[in-house]
């Protein structure tokens, strides 16, 4: 728990700084471009997001497995750590000229409105630079450089959060470039600076020296990568479809509530994965414990995340409005029902982990592919039949397909159950969200007191729960020193 906590303050507090910086990007775009801008920046982050999917191999996150796994045999890990960059190199490289040719060739059917060749070039630029930094952010957080790799990733938010509201000033398409480009170099320059700084202990391998590790983490990285990309698949899929059926303005709406939620998770579960992951990888050979840190993750990350969630649940139309502008208010409903789904992602989230650091590359291709295919079956009929807040309600409802998906993978692979405490956990927040969110859609003022008193309620007994354990896990501890 003492060292979940610590990770989780330091990677936090970096996460906290990209989810500001982040919201302040976005805040410009929606000011200066409108939802237009808004839809428009989403089809074109969700195109880098499937393309750095698709030419990473899977590397930023096999590579924290491998780079774990390594660890304590200095020769292997300098042959990992080689193959690591050079594999991201190459990839990066070849990953931005192959978009950016495509982009000038044949953008201009791929997108809703006419697109500057500039930004086709800046998008290659941007999927090359997150390639490459995402596996050398992969080893630092396999070797446990948690400092580092916050401050890579907060100082490359920062860094493109003034270059963007510079350039939105300038002009609307310089704007988006930076949206796009910006971050991504400076979190590459940075990451880069301190792996630079590294001592060399051995000569340069030869090609058959490194390949069998590269070759290794793209087994792996491989499946992560398909899974990964039917995700990125079935994003851009959405919303190529909102904005042919209902307008690029819905797009912007949906990608609003995407990025929110986004954001918010990602502040959360970013923090604890720096830890967890590295930790369980060195795990796998011991089912036990390697159970019993899945279901203690399971619990520390909801009562970390809940209070949030169902704060930003109660304040989503407020947060609607600062993040973005007061025309996007018709995105509440969906984000409402997106964080009522974040319950259950948290959950799958961790079991996922449990799939990836035992290689367990077919059951983690499943659980994946279980989510997105429910996400298009549900989401777009019910999206005919409804409003934008179907696409929630079809988020809420692939999680609970998903997440005993993946249960049921777990307890295949190293017999992992959920305990008793995790199970009741699960069950309480996802009524206290229900709740909430039914009050919030029903009741305007009389919604808001309730969900507030809600939300107090449970980021009280979160907070007491967390430092009653921490004091239970400390007491035990002086207690085996004593004893030994």
């Amino acid at each position: 728990m003492e060292r979940i906590l610590k990770a989780t303050v330091v990677v936090g507090l970096s996460s906290l700084l990209t989810v500001a910086f982040g919201a302040v990007r976005y805040k410009f775009i929606a000011t200066e471009l409108g939802a237009t801008g808004v839809g428009l920046l989403g089809i074109l982050t969700s195109g880098i997001t499937f393309g750095v999917v698709l030419f990473s191999l899977g590397l930023n996150t096999s590579g924290v497995q491998a780079a774990a796994a390594a660890s304590g045999d200095k020769a292997k890990f300098q042959l990992t750590r080689f193959a690591l960059l050079r594999g991201s190199n190459w990839l990066g490289v070849a990953g931005g000229l192959i978009v950016a040719t495509l982009g000038l060739t044949l953008g201009a059917s791929w997108f809703p409105a006419p697109v500057e060749p500039a930004l086709m070039i800046w998008m290659g630029v941007a999927l090359g630079s997150m390639v490459v930094s995402g596996g050398y952010l992969a080893l630092l957080n396999g070797t446990g450089r948690i400092r580092a790799l916050a401050v890579s990733n907060a100082l490359g938010s920062a860094v493109g959060t003034v270059v963007t509201i510079a350039a939105v000033f300038i002009s609307g398409q310089a704007g988006l470039i930076a949206a796009l480009a910006a971050a991504p170099i400076a979190t590459l320059a940075c990451s880069g600076w301190f792996l630079l700084r590294d001592p060399r202990t051995i000569p340069r391998p030869n090609f058959s020296q490194w390949w069998p590790e590269l070759r290794s983490m793209f087994l792996l990285g491989g499946v992560v990568m398909v899974g990964l990309l039917v995700g990125s698949a079935a994003q851009l899929i959405v919303r190529i479809w909102l904005q042919q059926t209902q307008g690029l303005q819905i797009v912007g709406y949906f990608q609003a509530a995407w990025t929110i939620t986004g954001l918010y998770l990602g502040f959360v579960l970013t923090a604890l994965a720096v830890e967890y992951y590295p930790r369980i990888s060195k795990q796998v050979n011991h089912p036990r414990i390697l159970n019993s840190s899945v279901d203690k993750q399971i619990r520390v990350a909801l009562l970390l995340g809940a209070p949030v969630l169902l704060w930003m649940m109660v304040l989503s139309p407020l947060v609607l409005h600062i993040l973005y502008d007061a025309d996007f208010q018709s995105a509440t409903s969906i984000l409402r029902w997106q964080l009522l789904g974040d319950v259950l992602k948290i959950v799958g989230w961790a079991i996922a982990f449990l799939l990836l650091a035992r290689k367990a590359r077919g059951a983690y291709f499943v659980a994946e592919l279980s989510f997105n295919v429910c996400y298009l079956l549900l989401g777009i009929p019910l999206a005919l039949q409804s409003d934008l807040a179907a696409m929630g309600i079809a988020y809420v409802g692939s999680y609970a397909v998903y997440v005993p998906v993946t249960l049921w993978l777990a307890h295949r692979e190293s017999g992992f159950v959920l305990q008793r405490s995790a199970a009741l956990l699960i069950l309480v927040l996802l009524v206290a969200g229900g709740v909430t969110l039914w009050c919030l859609e029903n009741g305007s003022t009389v919604g808001i007191y309730v969900g507030s008193f809600v939300a107090s309620i449970v980021s009280i007994a979160s907070a007491f729960t967390l430092h009653a354990w921490r004091k239970v896990e400390r007491r035990s501890a002086v207690d085996v020193d004593y004893i030994g």
